[in-house]
């Protein structure tokens, strides 16, 4: 926590977020590759034995095998295109926090996605794991962060869990990145708290203030030094006692000694008249 008071000013990087592909993925893609793949080389290889018919006449050999060859082939590119593109996307991610922001760049395939938001605005983080995969999800306060994170829709609105919420997947340091995070937040909460508290004293000491402030202008107004029908005694014993409050207040620092020399004045000179 003192850290982040004494860099207030200066903005410093915490933690770097590495990225790499998980064993989920890689898993994927060996499925992938199988499932278009292995129809792709029993075609080739059972290319020379096979019959059929092309265009309503009979057909032999590659005739026959090579539609199926030229289908599988086009899905197979196909997935390891798209599978080459997410590995580049991930290698070409980042995240950086700071002891002010949350920042960075996510890619997903070719799209691109830069980001920087405060710190001041996250409420929460959390970690979910599947097959590998970590996912780091952000949440913020309402009205700040993503609009939402996905296209998911309930009757034409994105749902509630999509809502101020910045996801990124494949994280290898999320330990890290999860512990500095969760460091910050907690330290700006407790900071917030402490200046509200504050807040609330200074408030609190106001109110008590004008509430002496009040029953000593009561006092003074009710008093009956004013009145002629009392005698002299009664007149310094009452006058005395407001003196004696009105002490009280300053050496508890209820009023200062500005307030008190001109309360002070005010209580003698009705004294005296």
């Amino acid at each position: 926590m003192n850290d982040i008071r004494k860099n207030i000013e200066e903005e410093e990087i915490l933690v770097e977020g590495t990225f790499k592909l998980s064993p989920g993925a890689i898993l994927i893609w060996v499925l992938g590759v199988l499932f278009f793949g292995t129809p792709l080389i029993f075609f080739i290889i059972a290319a020379p034995s096979m019959t059929g018919e092309v265009n309503g006449e009979p057909a032999s050999g590659w005739e026959v095998a090579l539609p199926f060859v030229i289908m599988f082939g086009i899905l197979l590119f196909i997935f390891v295109v798209a599978q080459t593109l997410k590995l580049i996307a991930i290698k070409k991610s980042q995240l950086v926090v700071t002891n002010k922001r949350i920042y960075g760049v996510y890619h997903v395939l070719v799209a691109r996605k830069n980001f920087s938001y405060r710190l001041d605005e996250v409420d929460n983080v959390e970690m979910v794991s599947s097959l590998g995969r970590h996912t780091l999800a952000v949440q913020f306060t309402p009205g700040h962060g993503p609009a939402f994170a996905a296209t998911t829709y309930v009757n034409g609105i994105p749902t509630s869990s999509d809502f101020g919420v910045l996801r990124m997947s494949n994280l290898k340091n999320y330990k890290e990145v999860m512990d500095v995070m969760n460091s910050l937040i907690t330290s700006r909460k407790n900071l917030v708290d402490v200046q509200t508290d504050i807040e609330m004293s200074k408030i609190s000491a106001e109110n008590r203030k004008a509430d002496a402030l009040e029953n000593v202008a009561k006092n003074i107004a009710g008093n009956p030094v004013n009145t002629q029908s009392n005698n002299h005694q009664t007149k310094s014993d009452d006058y005395i006692e407001e003196l004696r409050k009105l002490k009280q207040l300053l050496d508890d620092g209820i009023i200062t000694q500005q307030e008190f020399d001109q309360e002070k004045k005010e209580i003698l000179d009705n004294n005296h008249r």
